[in-house]
């Protein structure tokens, strides 16, 4: 919609300026909401895959484990957390 009234907006119009740039500025927020919509929506399939590998809270198998390590990891570089502040220990039954 502001496109269309930049694109009727004669080039000496007053505003032309100030309708270019809140374009721009308006492209700018909706490129960076995408872009943040999407990596919650990845940190959620991460978060579901690591959920299917549990069963009641606990990791059945080595293979697991070793997919529950890497989500965990994955996931805490995603919300930017350090390594020593995630809990690994998952008890093998």
């Amino acid at each position: 919609m502001l496109q269309s009234i930049v694109d009727h907006t004669p080039k000496d119009h007053f505003d032309y300026d100030n309708l270019l740039a809140a374009v721009a500025k308006v492209t700018e927020v909706v490129t960076d909401v995408n872009e943040n919509k999407r990596k919650v929506e990845n940190m959620q399939k991460l978060l579901a895959i690591q959920n299917s590998v549990l069963k009641d809270g606990v990791v059945h198998s080595y293979l697991s484990l070793s997919i529950y390590i890497y989500l965990s990891v994955s996931l805490s570089l995603c919300f930017s957390l350090s390594l020593s502040s995630l809990s690994l220990a998952v008890p093998i039954r």
